[in-house]
């Protein structure tokens, strides 16, 4: 008799496209021969294509020149800010002080802005005098004002600050982008207003944001009130996948709303959502930018897990987005590779450019198949039989196991797969096995 070998060799590296080779084992003779080689069709990794990614995250700028340098004035509030000196580089005069007091940006709002901000990451890791500003972009946001003057009048620090607003607040899902004049004086730059691109009314947003606690909240509720660091961040970073399509058309696809009321979204969207969920349940998150190694830009998330950072990406652990035909259906639908891993495992297929430093994450503990007993140091027939038969027990659809090495990676292959072993682990009477294979990070996950 026969068996069958079915490699679903999916384009992990890059995510262009998805290809089945066939591999038919004559069991007797135990010699192999590829019988078919199919392209089913190109996935077209959507974070590739999404453009819209880097518009949400930038802000267009204008440059006005003014004729009349304008009389200055001091703070009528005062200099001190959080019980230090404000950080002001930018000449205002009287009015500019009036609208920024019109639109929330005092300072007792600043200061009580600061303290909550405290524990963020973006905030956290920003130079002190660049802490204001955070908070005054985001009081910006929150009162849904616009042209309203900053303290700073530097552009870079503008842009880079206001990245670092977008990374921590995933709540503010009711704009796609902002735009800023600077106002010059023979050739140096005075003063800066800032105007998010608002794209709901203050009544819209208010529902949404009812509607999509709601969701946040019937997404949590399975969560044991048990639950550790570990079990949280991989609880969510399950319900989104199984609760999210990914689709480059979805609407509000750069932001929460996607996730929770259309359940559709693309990178950001998926991102945004594990950020606000951790959040409601205690876990620090923040996004990540940056692209994959083809240059595409990309979002996913840094996480704290008991003390240690981990990279997570559930857009890329969402199986069902790679393809859109062909053998698709038989891939587990949540791909477990990217939950809490290590910077070096990241390195292998995403660019970090983020507007903020980011730790290099060093740590295994809690990384899926370590923390779930799938990682293996050694083949080890023993454990092989104790994993398969759980996963039968228990009615998965796949089983996922991570090598240590490349060189338990190969044994493996050649033992499990060239020598057809693994059969003595799948239920009786099996005769093809689906799997695929990711040889960045040395794991398998076999169809049951």
């Amino acid at each position: 008799m026969k068996k069958y070998i079915i490699l679903l060799s999916v384009c992990i590296l890059i995510f262009v496209g998805l290809f089945a080779v066939t591999k038919v084992l004559d069991e007797r003779a135990g010699v192999g021969s590829n019988t078919s080689a199919i392209a089913a069709g190109t996935s077209g990794d959507s974070t590739g294509n999404d453009q819209s990614l880097l518009n949400s995250m930038q802000g267009q700028g204008n440059s006005l020149e003014v004729s009349d340098e304008g009389t200055f004035i001091d703070n009528p509030e005062g200099t001190l800010v959080n019980q230090t000196a404000d950080t002001v580089s930018a000449k205002l005069t009287a009015e500019d002080w009036q609208a920024r007091q019109s639109a929330g940006v005092t300072n007792s709002q600043i200061a009580l802005t600061m303290q909550k901000c405290s524990g963020m990451y973006a905030y956290d890791n920003l130079p002190a005098e660049q802490k204001q500003l955070y908070a005054e972009i985001l009081l910006i946001y929150q009162t849904l004002s616009k042209d309203v003057p900053l303290c700073s009048n530097e552009v870079a620090a503008v842009e880079k600050v206001s990245s670092c607003v977008l990374l921590d607040h995933p709540e503010i899902f009711y704009s796609d982008g902002y735009s800023y004049n600077q106002y010059m004086f023979v050739g140096t730059v005075q003063k800066i207003t800032y105007s998010p691109n608002y794209t709901l009314t203050r009544e819209q947003i208010e529902e949404r944001k009812a509607m999509v606690e709601q969701y946040a909240t019937e997404f949590l509720k399975e969560l044991p009130a048990t639950a550790t660091d570990y079990d949280k961040v991989k609880y969510v970073y399950e319900m989104v996948i199984l609760n999210t399509e990914y689709n480059l058309e979805a609407p509000d696809n750069q932001n929460i709303c996607s996730v929770f009321l259309g359940r559709e979204s693309v990178c950001l969207g998926y991102a945004k959502a594990v950020q606000y969920l951790l959040r409601q349940v205690g876990v620090e998150s923040v996004v990540v930018t940056g692209s994959v190694i083809t240059g595409e830009a990309h979002a996913w998330n840094l996480v704290k897990v008991n003390g240690q950072y981990y990279y997570v990406d559930a857009t890329w652990g969402d199986a069902s987005y790679m393809m859109d035909s062909g053998a698709g259906d038989a891939l587990a639908t949540i791909n477990y590779d990217y939950l809490n891993i290590t910077t070096q495992d990241i390195s292998h297929t995403h660019i970090i450019d983020n507007p903020i430093s980011v730790p290099n994450c060093m740590s295994q503990i809690d990384n899926y198949y370590v923390k779930e007993g799938l990682y293996l140091n050694s083949l080890d027939a023993q454990r092989m039989e104790e994993i398969f038969k759980t996963a039968y027990s228990t009615g998965q659809d796949c089983v996922s196991i991570r090598c240590s090495s490349p060189l338990v990676y190969g044994n493996f292959q050649k033992d499990m797969l060239d020598n057809q072993q693994i059969f003595n682990y799948l239920g009786s009477g099996t005769t093809t096995l689906a799997y695929t294979s990711n040889d960045k990070l040395y794991t398998y996950t076999f169809m049951l």
